[in-house]
């Protein structure tokens, strides 16, 4: 008989669920008294928690100092796969509730202005209504921004695949390419003009989203012109759908933004600028090492039924 093997202490320890739901807080709020203010307990008991699993397990997990807390190599390791393991534990919840009740669950999808409005009022609509219980939560995102995503907040992400992209840990799945066009109100002088190139607008007002000229970098560059100076840099999509729509702009909109302005009763006008050779794809992000909801992953199926539709597609190529 193989003899007694006593296990440290240290490892034979139960961490609980609560535990980990602190440490994971702590080391994503740096804080305690935030976290205490996230999980609604009292910062002494966030304090004692963080205390007693350290003493466990005889590692240090947090540095402390008047600036708030931080982890330690340990402490960080740790609260990584505390966090994949809760939400482990919380995608087998869904699972379980999707299977007693198929109509009942949530989702969350990251996705930015226009794609949020060019793809999912369809889907929503149909989803809606074959499963009417279903909460779906979309929240903003931005091109190449995956931290909602690592942090597990988001089920996948619906964004633009920029060309640089590269990662380990998330995986893209191209749905669609999608033209650009540059883009008058209806009452722009440039429209009265026969001939125009992209080098005559290089001094025009051009509106573009914030911090981020876009698809007017990409054009000019790829054309290697100069990149013009921005007049309006807006992150609202509305705003600068209306500032095109005055006549007094430039924009250069992909086909989903055209679709949405349109949609919108914006009267505007594509300027006769080819641009055919200049696609931009967009995708689904998801985190390779995560298994999604059922529920997750059938919405999924409703958004790639939606981009692959007649519709749609006839949408995108009738933009201009």
């Amino acid at each position: 008989m193989a003899p007694n093997v006593r296990r440290p202490a240290r490892l034979s320890h139960r961490v609980s669920l609560s535990d980990l739901e602190i440490l994971v807080a702590v080391t994503l709020h740096g804080s305690m008294a935030k976290a205490a203010n996230q999980l609604g307990i009292s910062q002494p008991a966030i304090s004692r928690a963080i205390a007693e699993m350290e003493a466990a397990l005889g590692l240090r997990l947090l540095d402390r100092s008047r600036r708030g807390a931080l982890p330690t190599l340990y402490g960080s390791v740790f609260a990584q796969h505390a966090a994949a393991m809760l939400d482990d534990l919380r995608q087998g919840m869904k699972e379980i509730e999707f299977l007693s009740d198929p109509t009942a669950g949530e989702i969350f999808v990251g996705a930015p202005e226009p794609l949020t409005e060019a793809i999912l009022p369809n889907v929503i609509q149909k989803f809606a209504q074959d499963y009417p219980r279903v909460r779906v939560h979309i929240i903003p995102t931005s091109a190449g921004d995956f931290v909602e995503l690592r942090a597990r907040k988001l089920d996948f992400q619906i964004n633009r695949l920029l060309w640089d992209f590269a990662s380990d840990d998330i995986a893209a799945e191209p749905l669609f390419n999608e033209r650009i066009f540059v883009v008058v109100g209806a009452r722009s002088p440039w429209l009265r003009r026969k001939n125009v190139k992209l080098a005559d607008l290089i001094t025009e007002k051009w509106v573009v989203q914030n911090n981020a000229y876009d698809n007017v970098a990409y054009a000019f560059q790829t054309r290697r012109l100069p990149i013009p100076r921005a007049a309006i840099a807006a992150y609202s999509a509305f705003l600068r759908n209306h500032l095109t729509a005055s006549g007094n702009f430039i924009a250069i909109v992909a086909a989903p933004q055209l679709m949405v302005l349109r949609n919108q009763g914006f009267k505007v006008k594509v300027l006769p600028i080819d641009l055919s050779d200049l696609t931009i794809k967009v995708a689904i992000f998801q985190l390779k090492k995560r298994t999604l909801s059922s529920v997750s992953r059938l919405f999924l199926k409703y958004i790639r039924a939606e981009c692959q539709s007649a519709r749609f597609m006839k949408a995108m190529n009738a933009a201009a």
